[in-house]
């Protein structure tokens, strides 16, 4: 079936929707087109239709569907508008082994439909039931659509219910740098060796560092394995490591401590208040669990949720080549999770037509997977095309920065996230304070006295969200960062999208480009083998399927990751 809508503008859909309010056949063929839609005003128009089309049609489902789904037509009434499409076989596997009680894994590849099939499974039942998301957006967007038998949230926010009552949420949620913990436990520089000084917040960074590592950890305690070389501490001798290590666990150990007493005011933070829930051994009240994006699960959260699969059914859901967090712990999380459990797959994406899913293979080929994604064949897509992309999506927020400022010199009108937005302002303002000489109260530079001692402590290696931070500071400046952003407007209002591909993870644009900071070799500018080539493969996955109509970018990046290009047999780099 064709979309016979694909090129008509949301302003458009919201008039046609005013002037066939009464017509279920033109209001069905509508919001067909606005499911391969994700903007706000879009979602928003779905909901109007899907209530306008109760109203036409009370207890009427607007398609046919599997005789298995019959239970949820019956209760339609209790868990609200109920999901109008036609289940495909695997959907209906899915939904077999979900009534049977059984606990399983959905390995859905991208664009495949996850989320609704797990809404289709949550239909057939007026069980309790708990959905957990990765982010709060998605859970946002889950409430917005599941029954009310299943609540929806992160792992983040059961966390931080349980624990409001005896913590503030100063304590739970407050964050501070290496120069304000050093001040607090009142470091003092130490020298290694005969000719090298560590400074007292490199020390409190390396200190920082071990206790992310325990809190992501499935470790019910810090062990000194959790002090990991890092920055200058790599090429450091063992015989210097040793007391640096030592030192820097009994540290950490005391921090934990101060960090876990209410009456202390040093913060928990997010990671911190994560693990201390989990280490309560919290028991989930519902009967059944989604684990949506379960290949982004921790170790902290996982031990969380294998101990209770041990009484409750559990569904794990995502897909093992969109893990793109390794960086928070989130390491082959799909193949620890549920082992052993029988496995589902949804391999047919609803997104993108065949040709943005042979791109897609090729990856996934170079991966390591066996399984194809198969295009929607209701949906004409192609790589590269002249059509004006509807979001850029880059590796980086420098070259997000650097694709805002062309926008704007174009006289476009771009969107960035308010989330980036706000924070980059934040931090840049700091930046000005810091680079006339004024100490600034943003935390992150919390104990700078100036610029240049910001940028001393980034070239140690201590702390890389700083040094990326550091370094679009170096490439852009920080006014003309904030240039920048104040020329962004709302969405809903933009001529293009400008993000992360991290942080278009989840979301979908009918034509997108890729920034040119892809890789498109296995050597890096230096002439030294590239690192980490599975990660930059994960991340192409994720970034070319946002695409539904049409994705642009460097065929050489295509070629990095395509055994038939290069005529290798292992789907790793050598």
């Amino acid at each position: 079936m064709t979309r016979q809508y694909s090129s008509v503008r949301i302003e458009e859909l919201e008039r046609m929707f005013e002037e066939f309010k009464n017509s279920a056949a033109e209001l069905r063929e509508t919001e067909a087109e606005l499911s391969h839609r994700k903007r706000p005003r879009a979602r928003a128009l779905a909901l109007k239709i899907s209530k306008r089309l109760d109203a036409l049609e009370p207890g009427i489902s607007n398609t046919k569907v599997h005789s298995s789904t019959r239970e949820a037509k019956t209760n339609r009434n209790k868990h609200g508008p109920k999901s109008k499409f036609v289940p495909t076989e695997e959907q209906i596997d899915c939904l077999r082994r979900f009534q049977n009680g059984e606990s399983f894994k959905i390995t859905a590849f991208a664009g495949t439909g996850k989320t609704s099939t797990l809404r289709l499974l949550a239909e057939t039942t007026c069980k309790r039931g708990l959905y957990l998301a990765f982010n709060r957006a998605a859970a946002h967007d889950a409430r917005q659509s599941f029954p009310p038998n299943v609540h929806c949230s992160t792992t983040h926010s059961l966390a931080f219910k349980t624990l409001a009552s005896n913590y503030s949420a100063q304590k739970l949620t407050d964050h501070i740098n290496a120069n304000k913990l050093a001040e607090i436990l009142n470091l003092r520089d130490v020298q290694i060796g005969r000719s090298d000084l560590m400074k007292a917040r490199s020390l409190a960074a390396l200190i920082q560092k071990t206790l992310r590592n325990f809190m992501n950890s499935g470790c019910t305690s810090l062990q000194i394995e959790h002090v990991s070389r890092t920055g200058r501490f790599v090429g450091v001798n063992e015989a210097l490591w040793v007391p640096i290590q030592v030192c820097a666990f009994e540290y950490a150990k005391r921090v934990w401590q101060k960090m876990c007493d209410r009456n202390d005011s040093l913060p928990l933070g997010h990671d911190g208040y994560l693990k201390l829930w989990a280490l309560s051994n919290p028991s989930l009240e519902t009967d059944f669990i989604f684990i949506d994006e379960a290949q982004d699960t921790n170790p902290v959260v996982a031990g969380v949720i294998e101990q209770n699969a041990q009484r409750i059914q559990v569904i794990y859901v995502g897909d093992r080549h969109q893990q793109i967090y390794d960086w928070r712990g989130a390491v082959n999380a799909m193949d620890q999770l549920g082992r052993g459990h029988p496995e589902c797959f949804l391999t047919t994406s609803f997104r993108f037509g065949q040709a943005i899913a042979d791109s897609a293979n090729e990856v996934l080929r170079y991966l390591g997977e066996k399984k194809e994604i198969r295009g929607n064949p209701a949906v004409t897509s192609r790589i590269g095309g002249d059509c004006a992309p509807d979001a850029i999506l880059a590796r980086t927020n420098a070259t997000v920065i650097s694709e805002l400022i062309a926008a704007i010199d174009q006289d476009m009108k771009p969107h960035i996230s308010k989330r980036m937005k706000d924070e980059l302002d934040r931090l840049m303002r700091g930046v000005v304070e810091l680079k006339a000489g004024r100490p600034t109260d943003v935390p992150e530079w919390f104990g700078f006295e100036n610029w240049s001692q910001v940028v001393e402590f980034v070239q140690g290696g201590e702390d890389e969200s700083l040094k990326t931070l550091v370094n679009l500071v170096q490439t852009r400046t920080e006014r003309q960062i904030l240039w920048a952003l104040g020329r962004t407007v709302e969405e809903s209002q933009a001529d293009v999208t400008l993000s992360t591909a991290h942080q278009a993870k989840g979301l979908q644009w009918s034509h997108v480009q890729l920034a040119d900071d892809f890789p498109t070799s296995r050597i890096d500018k230096n002439g030294k083998p590239l690192s980490g080539l599975d990660a930059e493969a994960r991340l192409f996955y994720v970034a070319m399927t946002r695409a539904q109509q049409s994705v642009q970018f460097n065929p050489a990046t295509l070629a990095l990751f395509s055994k038939q290009r290069q005529g290798v047999s292992s789907p790793h780099p050598s």
